[in-house]
């Protein structure tokens, strides 16, 4: 008797029932294509990614592989490295790091030294800075963000005192330009 009220009941909305179907299988037909469809393209991409990264394609111990991987290390470094009229352009960028964290220093002063198995000039300054380390942090982050090649030689924190939030920051930071750029400088 309960069956006979159901299959009436669902006799009685075809048109409801019959939507729902065709809904259900084009949902299934169109899910079927899109996975189908977006397996492929992450095969394709796993390819892709193995193949730029050489994947198992040489071993890392090799002498050769360990010089081409060097070479293009040092190509890329190269690559950075600016023309000798951006020098200014280099320090003022670093000055306008620090002053954007509302820090100051007195001096900034860049000692020349030739790198000469690289054929580079080297320019060091080391400096000191007093603030508050969430401001001395976001320097940091900010100098290692520069468009300029700047390195970060050596840096030490020294907490002035336990009462309040400021701290010491002593910074050493190179930037480097290929020797036969500087001569003429």
């Amino acid at each position: 008797m309960e069956y006979d009220r159901i299959i009436g009941k669902l006799r009685y909305n075809k048109i409801f029932w019959s939507t729902c179907g065709v809904i259900l299988l084009l949902n299934l037909f169109f899910y079927a294509l899109i996975i189908k469809i977006q397996s492929k393209k992450i095969d394709e991409l796993r390819c892709l990614y193995a193949k730029t990264r050489n994947i198992g394609a040489f071993d890392k111990n090799d002498k050769t592989t360990k010089y081409i991987l060097a070479k293009d290390a040092i190509q890329s470094f190269r690559d950075k490295l600016r023309n000798k009229s951006t020098f200014p352009d280099h320090v003022k960028e670093l000055y306008d790091a620090i002053n954007g964290q509302g820090l100051s220093i007195s001096t900034m002063t860049f000692k020349p030294e030739s790198v000469n198995n690289l054929s580079l000039w080297k320019y060091t300054t080391s400096f000191k800075v007093s603030g508050q380390y969430a401001k001395l942090k976001g320097l940091l982050a900010e100098i290692q963000e520069l468009p300029s090649l700047f390195c970060i030689e050596s840096l030490s924190f020294k907490n002035q005192s336990k009462n309040e939030e400021l701290v010491d920051l002593n910074l050493s930071i190179s930037t480097y330009f290929n020797l036969s750029q500087i001569e003429d400088f």
